[in-house]
């Protein structure tokens, strides 16, 4: 066998290429090699013999040519997202129901900043009076209700009586100074709004709003006074 297809091979070379021969890409099924004498007798029939095929032939002997293996093509991957982290309310301490802390800062009539310690942890936190809505520091009577607060509580001891928290992380709470609950005393003096939305059922803050209206107290002698909650609607 291996001296035919050596014979079909010399023979192959020693007949006249043909003009299809010579542009065949392949060698196979081409029509010289289909009217090759020599072919019609090789083995490999026009697909790798070295006259068909002299292009997978190297110094006369064959180059085994592998195909390139496929690689699966890949969607590439996505991003990876980041998952958010969960709201930290900024009080980012466990708290008992009621505990005793120093008010270390006042930021406006209705919220302050308290240092509570439990054992050897010191911890500053943000406190929202409960019930009560102050005007804002642009607001008429802003100033005014952000100096009586920290009259009331500023650098004194204060019993704080927790109600949870705010969408901001904040402690909601009752502040007492001794026996003084300076949430009611905000209102009472005229210088913060019961916050009728948040706490629908405190009647006594309810009762001290609508005595500081009748004796026109703080806030109330402006003419036309703006709750707080309307006028940031209006920033």
């Amino acid at each position: 066998m291996k001296r035919l297809v050596l014979l079909c091979a010399l023979l192959c070379l020693a007949a006249p290429q043909t003009a299809d021969a010579a542009k065949c890409s392949s060698g196979a099924n081409c029509t010289a090699c289909k009217s090759c004498a020599a072919c019609a007798h090789c083995s490999k029939r026009g697909g790798t013999c070295s006259v068909c095929r002299p292009d997978l032939y190297r110094s006369g002997a064959a180059a085994t040519s592998s195909p390139a293996p496929r690689v699966p093509q890949q969607r590439p991957s996505s991003p990876t997202t980041a998952r958010r982290p969960a709201t930290a309310a900024r009080n980012s301490i466990t708290v008992p129901a009621s505990f005793s802390a120093r008010c270390t800062g006042v930021t406006d009539g209705d919220t302050v900043r308290v240092l509570y310690v439990s054992g050897q942890t010191k911890s500053e936190i943000k406190i929202r009076l409960y019930g009560i809505d102050a005007p804002e520091k642009a607001q008429a009577f802003g100033t005014q209700s952000k100096k009586a607060l920290s009259d009331l509580a500023f650098g004194k001891d204060l019993k704080v009586y927790s109600k949870g928290t705010d969408r901001y992380g904040r402690l909601l709470a009752w502040l007492f100074v001794g026996s003084t609950p300076i949430n009611s005393e905000m209102v009472k003096t005229g210088l913060a709004w019961w916050y009728q939305k948040y706490s629908p059922k405190e009647k006594k803050l309810a009762d001290l709003e609508t005595e500081a209206r009748k004796n026109r107290r703080g806030l109330w002698r402006d003419a036309a006074p703006v709750a707080p909650w309307n006028f940031r609607k209006k920033k």
